[in-house]
């Protein structure tokens, strides 16, 4: 921000939070994106100094802020947060915003919500699988799946791929190559484990 010392309402930097992640299509941090692509803590400024968030924006602000503000749940079950969620925490009871830090940090909370809100779907897609476990261990099977993540681990330099079933069945397997998220295949397996309400399956293959 050009001023030195200033103080926003946290709703309106919030509201431009989301409508910088709006513009942009995801976080743009800064240094990186295309030459010609301004990063969201730019455009955050843009929508601060003008105030020309959209009433979508500051609804959207008010869920993410809300996000972040229920990480208080997770202190009191035990749960210990890193130093940036326990920075997100803090920002999101803040009613005013008074730093340049702040404003860096807010911007890139937007996009660390949605990953948040595909995490827990996927988490609840899993939880609440009706279809069992898939066959015995030792088994070969078939089946109709549709992909929910696909994380790379360097570790085993391989991912390691969460589905549903056409059956309602959670499973997860390591692959050698990426499989997107919301993909519909068709794999082959054999069980490995039966691990609580999932099926874990070795030497997949995409038929």
């Amino acid at each position: 921000m050009a001023k030195s010392s200033f103080s926003y309402p946290a709703a309106l930097v919030w509201a431009a939070a989301c409508a910088a992640q709006r513009v942009n299509g995801g976080y743009v941090k800064v240094g990186s994106g295309p030459a010609e692509q301004m990063h969201n803590r730019m455009l955050m400024e843009s929508f601060i100094t003008d105030q020309s968030v959209t009433d979508a924006d500051r609804a959207e602000g008010e869920k993410v802020r809300k996000f972040y503000q229920a990480l208080t749940f997770q202190i009191l079950k035990g749960k210990l947060l890193s130093s940036f969620d326990n920075n997100a925490l803090a920002l999101s009871n803040r009613e005013e915003i008074t730093s340049n830090y702040e404003i860096a940090v807010i911007a890139s909370l937007p996009d660390g919500y949605e990953r948040g809100q595909k995490r827990m779907s996927v988490q609840t897609r899993i939880d609440f699988a009706k279809g069992g476990f898939i066959a015995r261990v030792g088994e070969k099977v078939t089946a109709n799946i549709e992909v929910l993540r696909s994380a790379y681990s360097q570790q085993w330099n391989v991912y390691f791929v969460t589905a549903i079933t056409d059956q309602d069945q959670a499973i997860f397997f390591s692959f050698k190559s990426a499989l997107e998220a919301g993909a519909n295949v068709k794999i082959a397996g054999t069980i490995k484990a039966h691990r609580d309400n999932q099926t874990q399956l070795n030497r997949v293959k995409v038929l």
